[in-house]
């Protein structure tokens, strides 16, 4: 592009300049130095008083008479650019050299004319005393932080005094900017106490959060934990909820207990929840709580799960009889037996008194397999059981031997010998004991 007339920079700096001129004014510095001069020429013709201009009419044909006479555009290509762009740079100049020298004397004033007569003009009212729209909007939350902060100031025995302003308050401002503004002055080393009492007096979803918050942190946990069991919302049970999950302390599970209808609730709802991780604490939860509906749900999470050892945990926390039932019916189903066992195992004062229900009843697959894992239990108890099936005549004797096979311990040992004293018996209690001796071996 090839550099553009004066109009055209004229035209550049009122917004209507051609296409492609950014860049060329980007690229040439000749332009950009007419395009500067005209700016400085402008802010000094808006630095005038505009006044002298008015009282002087000849002011503008003197500054024009000043200028130096544009030439005439020549035929060449090359003075046609040339000419344009030195009267571009002379005319701010010579109009710089104008304005500096000092104007000319002003012809005096005409003779003034008789004054009109006064003109009577309302007196303009008086400035409102009330307040601005904005303090009228801020005044709320300025009432509502001072009624935060009196009863945070108050002694305990006398915030019961403060509670219905400082409801009031909240319902006004809303408690969202109330729990904000409690977090900043818990920050600042508020009482742990009046904190959280506070936050049990403002309610609503945003407290509730911040008391499940407290509730996590080991140094304001029972007494968050307590602020949210009074509480008994929804919101409060949930809040509960996430804090045994991520820390199951036996506040929070009792806090669950009392609140047991609404905590079956949540949690059955997480149950149903995407994240693998939010359905196995639920399921957790849910078996402390002692609720039946873990056994259905700890039993489609272990078949689809790749680790069912949390589903299997969850059952024998819950302890009931049918529990082990299906724990026992699990590890059969997935070839789990040894991992069963060993869950059960570890609840073995839980599990005796449900195995030996199981052993006597009625479904003979489940009863064989509660017999080996009460073989592996070290108790005075399993011991007993065992040695009362060796006579019995449920035909769970041969089980009772195959199973005392795979046992260490001198217990076992001493069951074995009686068992092989036994003629039904003889032949599985040799076999038995020389599996343990070669094993010993």
């Amino acid at each position: 592009m090839s550099c553009p007339r004066w109009e055209e920079l004229s035209a550049h700096r009122d917004g209507d300049a051609p296409p492609g001129f950014a860049q060329h004014l980007d690229a040439c510095p000749v332009c950009r130095t007419s395009v500067e001069t005209l700016d400085r020429m402008e802010e000094r013709l808006l630095g005038l008083d505009p006044a002298a201009g008015a009282e002087d009419p000849t002011l503008a044909d003197r500054l024009l008479s000043r200028l130096p006479p544009r030439p005439p555009e020549p035929r060449g290509r090359v003075l046609r650019f040339a000419l344009p762009l030195a009267a571009a740079a002379l005319i701010p100049f010579a109009l710089i050299q104008v304005l500096n020298r000092p104007p000319s004397p002003v012809p005096p004033p005409p003779a003034a004319r008789p004054a009109d007569p006064p003109i009577a003009v309302a007196p303009a009212p008086a400035p409102s005393k009330g307040p601005t729209p904005d303090r009228r909007r801020s005044a709320p939350r300025d009432r509502a932080t001072e009624a935060l902060e009196r009863f945070l100031a108050a002694p305990p025995g006398g915030r019961h005094q403060h509670v219905a302003a400082l409801r009031a308050a909240a319902r006004v401002a809303g408690p969202g900017p109330l729990v904000a503004r409690l977090r900043r002055i818990a920050r600042r080393g508020a009482d742990a106490g009046a904190v959280i009492e506070t936050a049990y007096v403002l309610d609503g979803p945003e407290a509730t959060t911040y008391l499940g918050e407290l509730a996590r942190d080991p140094r304001t946990g029972p007494e968050a934990v307590n602020a949210l069991s009074r509480l008994g919302t929804r919101s409060a049970v949930t809040a509960l909820v996430r804090c045994a999950a991520a820390e199951p302390s036996e506040g929070a599970v009792r806090a669950l207990r009392e609140a047991r209808d609404l905590a079956r609730e949540v949690l059955l709802a997480d149950l149903d929840a995407r994240d693998d991780a939010t359905r196995l604490r639920a399921l957790a939860l849910l078996a402390r709580l002692g609720a039946p509906e873990v056994i259905p749900a700890a039993d489609r999470e272990a078949r689809r799960a790749r680790d069912p050892v949390p589903a299997l945990r969850a059952l024998a926390r819950l302890g009931t009889t049918d529990a082990f039932e299906a724990l026992l019916s699990l590890g059969g189903a997935l070839g789990k037996e040894a991992t069963v066992a060993q869950v059960i195992r570890g609840v073995s004062e839980a599990a005796i008194p449900a195995l030996q229900e199981l052993i006597h009843g009625r479904n003979r697959e489940v009863a064989f397999r509660a017999v080996e894992v009460l073989a592996g239990i070290d108790h005075p108890s399993a011991i007993v059981t065992l040695e009362g099936l060796l006579d019995d005549r449920s035909g769970l004797a041969p089980a009772v031997v195959r199973a005392l096979a795979r046992v260490q311990g001198p217990e076992a040992t001493e069951l074995l010998h009686e068992a092989r004293a036994r003629p039904s018996l003889r032949w599985e209690a040799e076999l038995a004991l020389r599996e343990r001796a070669g094993r010993n071996l």
